[in-house]
């Protein structure tokens, strides 16, 4: 692991050229996991993925470790990695408890899910403070601090005390809805917190106008708010259309349409955010409505756990299981193979690009999603070929793809189960090819280059004036 003070723009022994705009990332992950057996390997979020194309311009990334793991390697390709320490105590309270548990459902506008806690509020303060001190030793004068999501809402009113030449912005990956933020107890320390920023990137118009709206129920009249840009984040394009003639993908596409029937496919992780419930009861109400027969149609859902210390997900899990044990019992397919599959293990992009490749219809039905980057790569995937996606309004990218997929309200069962069962007979026919072909277009617009070449432009020279603020600690 480097130094701190080696973490500059040219390296440590001088060999490297000087970067005259150096770009710090600050995100919850670093861009690699620790697996027991395979040791660090490439992490599997969307961000990661998001970024990976243009890790090559990125100085230094700071991220998380989960307590208890060894050091991360000192660099990922020609970004190094700086580890972010976060103690057991800290991970409890701060990322599982006032992210995971008050911002995370807030933002999704979930108020039935928020809960609140002053201790998580200081932990989370404290986190911030101490990522904002290992920012300020190590970013050189004039660079360019990418904050990435809730988990350092209050990295730019920190750095921009203690480190004013800096550029200091953030992205916001989820969505945003006002009301319920603006019911948090600590609601104006939220909005004080987020002014410290002088660029924030949302996903969606309507995310930029929800933020501005809380910012300014919350902010002093006459004070300065951060420029908001709706700024929908990017993907590898050209890495999931080259997936289309790679020979394991190809493989395992095969593999995966066998047996017969319409292979319904839904990649996720485990969330309550994200309707899996609302899925698998949509596939119970179309078969038990008879529009279409168990040997008729498969449905596979990658369904990989998360935050498995929040009572909630590990409750969703179980609720899931039993569903598909429920429907599989209840819907007997001739040939004695499940109608319903959930895949509970964390799947390659090989593999992942195999099931969506091999899918006739993507289920894509969150309650809200910031954009949900499984609908755009499966758009970009299959724009070759006729296939149908049902997506929720509430996904960022019904904004993007919206016009040719079947749209539905994300928390209605019976919408649900009314798309799925109208594209089932249709979704090899030629109309299906079009909107393919349209929706592949659509979704490849949004390039991870473009995505992070328009946030670093508008992020302005100066920080300005920020309220005055107190951290416990600082």
């Amino acid at each position: 692991m480097p130094e701190l003070n080696d973490l500059d723009a040219g390296g440590s022994d001088g060999s490297d050229d000087a970067d005259p705009q150096p770009l710090y990332l600050v995100a919850a992950r670093l861009p690699v996991d620790h697996h027991p057996i395979e040791g660090w390997r490439r992490s599997p979020g969307g961000l990661v993925s998001a970024l990976e194309p243009v890790l090559d311009s990125v100085t230094a990334w700071f991220g998380q470790t989960r307590p208890g793991q060894p050091p991360p390697p000192a660099t990922f390709g020609r970004c190094r990695l700086v580890e972010i320490p976060m103690t057991s105590a800290d991970h409890a309270s701060a990322h599982d408890g006032f992210c995971n548990r008050t911002l995370w459902p807030a933002l999704h506008g979930l108020d039935g899910n928020v809960e609140s806690s002053d201790t998580w509020w200081d932990a989370w303060e404290r986190h911030n403070l101490r990522v904002a001190e290992l920012v300020a030793g190590t970013a050189i004068a004039g660079g360019a601090v990418w904050a990435h999501d809730y988990h350092y809402f209050a990295l730019g009113a920190i750095l921009r005390r203690h480190r004013p030449d800096l550029r200091v912005g953030l992205s916001c990956h989820t969505p945003v809805v006002a009301d319920v933020l603006a019911g948090l107890p600590r609601a104006r320390d939220l909005a004080k917190r987020l002014a410290g920023f002088s660029l924030i990137g949302v996903q969606t118009e309507s995310d930029r106008a929800e933020l501005t709206r809380f910012l300014d129920l919350e902010r002093p009249t006459g004070r300065p708010r951060p420029t908001i840009i709706a700024n929908p984040v990017g993907f590898d394009v050209a890495a999931w259309q080259a997936r289309r003639d790679d020979e394991v993908v190809r493989s395992l596409a095969e593999r995966h349409r066998q047996p017969s029937g319409v292979l319904v496919v839904g990649v996720d992780r485990i969330d309550y955010t994200k309707g899996l419930l609302h899925k698998l009861h949509a596939i119970e109400v179309i078969l038990g409505r008879g529009d279409v027969g168990p040997d008729d149609i498969r449905f596979v859902q990658v369904a990989v756990p998360s935050r498995t210390s929040i009572p909630v997900y590990a409750y969703l899990a179980q609720q899931m299981k039993g569903a598909a044990e429920r429907i599989n019992a209840d819907f007997p397919r001739s040939d004695g193979r499940p109608v319903v599959t959930l895949v509970d293990e964390q799947q390659s992009p090989r593999e992942v690009a195999g099931l969506m490749r091999a899918g006739d219809i993507a289920l894509i039905t969150p309650a809200r999603d910031g954009m949900n980057l499984v609908a755009l790569e499966y758009a970009v995937l299959n724009g070759d070929r006729p296939c149908e996606v049902v997506l929720s309004r509430g996904a960022g990218a019904a904004e993007h793809i919206g016009p040719w997929c079947e749209l539905v309200d994300g928390i209605d069962v019976n919408a649900i189960a009314g798309a799925l069962a109208s594209v089932v007979p249709t979704c090899a026919s030629a109309s299906s090819a079009d909107r393919s072909r349209r929706r592949a277009a659509a979704a490849a617009r949004l390039t991870a280059d473009r995505w992070s070449r328009t946030f670093v432009e508008h992020l302005p020279a100066r920080a300005g004036a920020v309220d005055p603020i107190r951290i416990a600690g600082s």
